[in-house]
């Protein structure tokens, strides 16, 4: 029984690392399209734009 109860609450447990991931994943597809628009309008450099694409990459990758 008790294998059992470890089992769901490793699940339950990998469940949340996902939504985590999922969450950040999307958090930084937001701030790259905000750094581009920001670009684009010239109210920020192309380095804001790089670093975003950096961390996008990054999450996207995990």
């Amino acid at each position: 029984m008790r294998e059992v109860e470890t089992a769901l609450t490793r699940e339950r447990e990998q469940l949340e690392v996902l939504a985590a991931t999922a969450a950040q994943r999307d958090a930084a597809a937001r701030a790259f399209s905000q750094a581009r628009a920001r670009f684009a309008a010239g109210l920020s450099d192309y380095l804001s734009v790089l670093n975003t694409v950096t961390t996008l990459e990054r999450e996207v990758a995990n």
